[in-house]
């Protein structure tokens, strides 16, 4: 939640990855609209996420943090045998999972 706490870098990674600020911290939180979903970020802005976040430091916020859902179910398509859950994001234009580029 680091990220989401000091303006300064919050401010940063939204103009790195084009989402606001105010989004940021709702999909940080799980902020939950009345009668509706928990806000989440879509596959791309996680990624997007990751690797901006690692290059403003000190720490990095990792996609698979950001989406557990998605993580679990490529685990369980045997997507992902054997990855560690802090293995670095896929480049971009790379699918996070194999053989579907």
């Amino acid at each position: 939640m680091t990220f989401i706490s000091d303006p300064e870098r919050k401010a940063t990674l939204a103009a790195r990855t084009g989402a606001s600020p105010a989004y940021l911290w709702q999909i940080a939180t799980g902020w939950t609209p009345k009668g509706g979903k928990p806000k989440r970020a879509s596959i791309d802005l996680a990624l997007a996420i990751e690797r901006e976040s690692n290059e403003i430091g000190p720490e990095g916020v990792p996609w698979r943090s950001l989406l557990p859902e998605v993580w679990v179910a490529m685990e369980q398509l045997g997507a992902v045998p054997g990855a560690a859950n802090d293995d670095a994001a896929p480049s971009e234009g790379e699918s996070p999972v194999e053989g579907s580029n």
